[in-house]
């Protein structure tokens, strides 16, 4: 087990390296201590897995755990190499990647379902990539011929990941593909009338965020003539500004370009923040832009809380006549917590798994009169 412990250790400390090469090894730090979010913890996890050949404990994900608590936990639990289980089926993340929230569901069928999560590009490539719902929409249809390049595809997405399986899966249909199962979860499809929104704030934007701009301006520069701020506070200070600026204008290339730049020179938790900023944005900009593609496919939506406020549901139905809706009772960001997922997993089962009887499914759709769950 010692000798396992020392080999593990110095896989972690390779895997630290490619993940986090501009923070130095601190294994004894928790990854919050750090300052890096949850989804740099996941990242390092999935190249761990990577570099392991085998799944990884759900419990490596936390925040508060540290480099040695993972060498701990795998060293008490030798990781094997696990074949593929269960139907194959891919798994597309919104624009921030895969994270902890995605382990939930990956682990809730494991032996029924195996996911394979489709990776997107990081901040390295530029904005009208990652805003563009058909071009991010081509890196997963790649992904999924390279994985799969035989027999019928099922594709699950998440958030806005669920307009981007839509429009890989008409891609992959007009390929000459089979497309044996569609599900979006918790995934708003905008009306050609929230376009209007932006189109009518675009003369008022950039007034606005001038004049916020310079109060911030002038509120920095009398703080460095008072004493009671630094040159690099005022820098950092301007750099910020500068950043949220960039974002009230929709000039995100800008903005990404920034905080490229500013990497090296700012914390962790200043980046990992923008970061969240600049990908919200992308997101809204890639869903606003997107237009439904004919799709013949069996399809389920996963409609939590907000979805069914409005005419979010009606707009998927309009949009794909062919889906079935299961309505569920939570938030965006609680829909993988145990009680909620066990609602609607019958009815993502029976789509998926090509081993599940049909009844099963049926059943699942079935029990729209269980507390919280129900197909419309």
């Amino acid at each position: 087990m010692v000798e396992r412990a020392v080999g593990l250790k110095k896989v972690m400390r390779r895997v630290w390296a490619q993940a986090l090469p501009d923070i130095p090894f601190q294994p004894n730090a928790t990854w919050d201590e750090i300052g890096i979010d949850s989804l740099k913890a996941f990242e390092v996890v999935l190249r761990l897995e990577k570099a392991l050949g085998a799944r990884l404990p759900v419990e490596l994900f936390s925040l508060e755990s540290t480099a040695s608590d993972v060498v701990r936990i795998l060293a008490r639990r030798p990781a094997q190499p696990s074949p593929r289980q269960g139907t194959l089926a891919f798994l597309v993340p919104g624009l921030f990647g895969a994270s902890p929230l995605l382990a939930k569901l990956t682990s809730a069928f494991e032996g029924q379902v195996a996911f394979e999560t489709v990776a997107f590009p990081g901040l390295g490539a530029p904005a009208r990539v990652l805003g563009d719902v058909g071009g991010l929409a081509a890196l997963v249809v790649d992904q999924i011929q390279a994985r799969q390049p035989k027999g019928e595809v099922r594709i699950v997405g998440y958030s806005t990941g669920g307009l981007i399986a839509c429009e890989a899966a008409s891609r992959l249909e007009r390929s000459g593909r089979r497309v044996a199962a569609l599900c979006a979860i918790d995934t708003p499809l905008p009306s050609r009338l929230e376009n209007l929104a932006p189109r009518l704030m675009e003369t008022l934007l950039p007034i606005l965020a001038a004049r916020s701009a310079m109060r911030e301006h002038v509120a920095a520069i009398q703080a460095l003539a008072g004493g009671r701020s630094s040159k690099l506070d005022l820098a950092q200070d301007v750099e910020s500004q500068l950043f949220r600026l960039y974002l009230q204008l929709g000039l995100l290339e800008r903005a990404r370009r920034l905080l490229i730049g500013a990497t090296d020179r700012r914390d962790a938790s200043w980046t990992s923040a923008c970061r969240k900023h600049l990908f919200v944005r992308l997101s809204f900009r890639s869903a606003l832009a997107w237009r439904p593609t004919p799709c013949r496919a069996p399809m389920l939506l996963i409609a939590g809380d907000q979805l069914q406020m409005d005419d979010g549901i009606e707009r998927w139905r309009r949009a794909y006549p062919q889906i079935e809706v299961v309505k569920v009772r939570g938030a965006h960001t609680k829909l993988f917590e145990p009680g909620v997922l066990a609602h609607y997993k019958p009815a993502l089962l029976g789509l998926l798994d090509e081993r599940a009887p049909a009844r099963e499914a049926e059943n699942g759709l079935a029990a729209g009169g269980g507390q919280g769950f129900g197909v419309a």
